[in-house]
């Protein structure tokens, strides 16, 4: 298990059309990223962005935001695989908060 480690799926069409079911995502991560909220990385988590490109005129159907789902799940599922073989020392460093 990796703790303070997450995935984010970005993508757009061949024409750089968002996907539809992603919601919006202008801007800047840390201005618009909810730190700490249901369904959001945790101020100081390490964000891995998968970002996907799908065929043009998809990203408004249901197979082109699968697609892109899928490809991430082949991804993150090679992440935990090696996470599996892992036999080295377990590190856990907590950084207090400044708050």
């Amino acid at each position: 298990m990796a703790d303070g480690v997450v995935f984010m799926l970005t993508g757009v069409d061949e024409y750089g059309v968002q996907i539809h079911e992603f919601g919006s995502s202008e801007g800047f991560l840390d201005e618009k990223m909810y730190f700490g909220h249901p369904g959001c990385a945790d101020e100081g988590d390490i964000i891995i962005r998968c970002h996907a490109v799908i065929k043009r005129l998809t990203g408004m159907t249901r197979p082109g935001p699968f697609a892109a789902h899928k490809c991430e799940d082949y991804i993150i599922q090679a992440v935990r695989n090696e996470l599996k073989k892992y036999d080295g020392e377990v590190v856990r460093e907590e950084i207090p908060s400044t708050l």
